[in-house]
């Protein structure tokens, strides 16, 4: 399946958060390295602001496209960002994901993390990037130290995410 087949189809579901991995879509077999895999970012975020019904904010019941880059494996405390970590893009044995999320969902998770908006390696107008270093609710509960690490890029101007907030 391609990526408008797929978001298409949840998109008539009404359902999120989904997510799916790009190796998962016919049109995104290579991401290897950081640039490819921003280049792929970018043009997927962009024909998903295409889909009828598809939000380029949080902020109105329409689902909100984001692509994550999980950094590494996880850590034993929290990591703070150091533009290294680009480098990493691409590393992790997890490939890179295309979330499908609702506002509800991004507030109604109990995480313990650290996030800060992060530049892009090439700026891309219209794009904004945060690197996130987190445990959720079940590591909480759970005594579990590990913490995933991973950037997130979407449109730039979300109500929960915006450099300027």
């Amino acid at each position: 399946m391609n990526l408008i087949e797929w978001a298409t189809g949840h998109v008539a579901l009404a359902e999120a958060p989904v997510s799916v991995h790009f190796n998962e879509l016919a049109d995104a077999s290579e991401y290897c390295s950081c640039e490819r895999a921003l280049d792929l970012a970018f043009g997927f975020l962009k024909r998903l602001g295409e889909v009828p019904g598809m939000g380029r904010q949080p902020n109105n019941g329409q689902p909100w496209p984001m692509v994550y880059f999980p950094i590494g494996s996880g850590t034993d405390s929290l990591l703070s960002w150091n533009e290294a970590l680009w480098r990493e893009v691409g590393r992790s044995e997890e490939p890179p994901s295309i979330f499908l999320l609702s506002r509800e969902t991004l507030i109604a998770n109990e995480w313990e993390c650290y996030h800060r908006p992060i530049n892009l390696p090439t700026p891309i107008e219209g794009l904004t990037a945060i690197f996130r270093s987190y445990r959720d609710k079940r590591h909480i509960e759970n005594g579990w130290l590990e913490f995933d690490n991973g950037i997130y890029v979407f449109w730039s101007g979300s109500a929960i995410y915006s450099r300027g907030a």
